[in-house]
């Protein structure tokens, strides 16, 4: 009798575990269903028509630019110093999940101050999943093509070659160590637009209203990934076909680092 007894006790005790276990399984689906959170894709997510805010530091390495008098080493064995970094950003382009791409024309004209990061704002950038962002760095071929245009393109801001007929993409000027003479690189012509483009795979975020955070870090143009050296290369650039553009360019390009995102 106390046999049969155990017997039942240990049966109830199993048909009560396993109700209790089919309880907590119960609640943890309800729990799945109802979670009002679920995982992101990777990439930025824009559920409604919103604005891409660029926001552009100028770096020396790890530290702001500082202008002349102040002076730089190079991987180079030169020693410069930089009195103007002026260039034009243009033509914001976003990637979606599915390869197809979003363009925003636009010519910005962006001329370094120190320590005054400078930012603007594109508007009306469609609901969906973007993976990249790119943009390019100069005026594309039919703008710099059709003569002279108003606002950021103007001739008068000093980024028009009248003589040549096409806009300065990139300028910048100063000083080296190598003969204590002056350097200038204008970097124009169609064949020489730049693009930078950024990954946005890593973030996982979803809203309408995304910053960029960007450094351009002028280290770069005489190391990255190329080695620019007044020793050996052009000390003066002026005009679209000049030797040292070639090394210029994929330095200008890596110059641009995307350092951050925000989304709301």
């Amino acid at each position: 009798m106390i046999y049969l007894n155990a017997k039942k006790m240990i049966r109830g005790l199993f048909v009560f575990t396993l109700l209790s276990l089919l309880v907590l399984q119960a609640c943890d689906d309800d729990q799945t269903k109802d979670d009002p959170t679920p995982s992101l894709e990777p990439g930025v997510e824009f559920t409604q028509p919103g604005t891409v805010t660029l926001n552009i530091s100028t770096n020396w390495g790890t530290g702001p630019l500082q202008l002349i008098p102040t002076a730089y080493p190079t991987p180079g064995l030169d020693t410069v110093r930089v009195s103007e970094i002026t260039y034009y950003l243009s033509h914001l382009t976003l990637t979606r999940k599915d390869g197809s791409k979003h363009l925003v024309p636009h010519h910005n004209l962006i001329t370094y101050t120190p320590n005054q990061p400078f930012e603007f704002s594109l508007t009306n950038i469609p609901p969906g999943q973007y993976t990249q962002v790119e943009f390019t760095i100069g005026v594309d071929s039919v703008t710099n093509s059709t003569g002279l245009h108003e606002g950021d393109l103007d001739p008068s801001n000093g980024m028009y070659w009248s003589w040549a007929t096409g806009y300065v993409f990139f300028r910048m000027t100063g000083r080296h160590a190598f003969d204590n003479k002056s350097f200038v690189f204008d970097i124009g012509g169609n064949a020489n637009l730049m693009k930078s483009s950024f990954s946005l795979t890593q973030y996982a975020l979803k809203g309408s209203q995304l910053q960029l955070n960007l450094v351009m870090n002028a280290a770069k143009v005489f190391a990255g990934p190329q080695v620019y050296s007044f020793a050996t290369d052009p000390q003066q650039i002026h005009n679209a076909g000049a030797p040292g553009i070639a090394k210029l360019m994929p330095n200008i390009e890596a110059a641009f680092e995307l350092n951050s995102i925000n989304m709301q």
